[in-house]
């Protein structure tokens, strides 16, 4: 019995020198005596109390880029640029013509060319690449024949530039709203 008393007394004592050290730390927080003064910039002191205000200067460079990643429709563009019709239907010479008119390059770019039917539908769809396309110009590719169809709609269906930092995919953004083409 004489060894639960004693258990009891030290649980005692421990739990009234928790309470004290609780109400000392209390007692110094409202004084403001317990945590040293913390400026309120987060900036190097070069004396106590003398904050060094630091200012970080935006890159224009990298928000031109941002800004361009995000019009790249403004400037990207692919269109059919002449091809022959056969009598019955049918399309041959087909040739694609894509423009680039940003001051970046494109590594490569992915189109979809839909062949559509005299009466509307689409025919068939062909996937065609363009690869190195310098800035502020344009090429010429060549896409499949038809042996059926009139007429030719061209999409851009996936576009990447490193110098600018795009990787755009049609239906697709990526997880930063304010610039969603921007590669990962």
């Amino acid at each position: 019995m004489e060894k639960k008393k004693k258990i009891t007394l030290y649980i005692a004592l421990a739990m009234l020198g928790v309470a004290a050290i609780v109400v000392i730390i209390a007692l110094n927080v409202e004084k403001k005596d317990f945590f040293p003064e913390i400026p309120e910039t987060t900036s190097d002191t070069t004396k106590m109390g003398e904050p060094k205000i630091i200012t970080i200067e935006k890159d224009p460079e990298v928000d031109k880029r941002k800004a361009v990643r995000n019009s790249f429709q403004d400037h990207v563009s692919a269109e059919a640029d002449g091809f022959n019709v056969s009598t019955f239907g049918g399309i041959s010479g087909l040739k694609i013509k894509v423009r680039n008119t940003m001051a970046f390059g494109i590594d490569n770019i992915e189109l979809q060319v839909r062949y559509m039917k005299a009466g509307g539908g689409v025919f068939k769809t062909e996937t065609v690449y363009a690869d190195n396309i310098k800035p502020n110009s344009s090429v010429v590719v060549d896409a499949p024949e038809s042996s059926r169809g009139t007429e030719v709609k061209v999409n851009v269906v996936a576009v990447t530039s490193r110098a600018l930092g795009l990787c755009y995919v049609s239906g697709k953004r990526g997880p930063d709203v304010e610039d969603p083409y921007l590669c990962n």
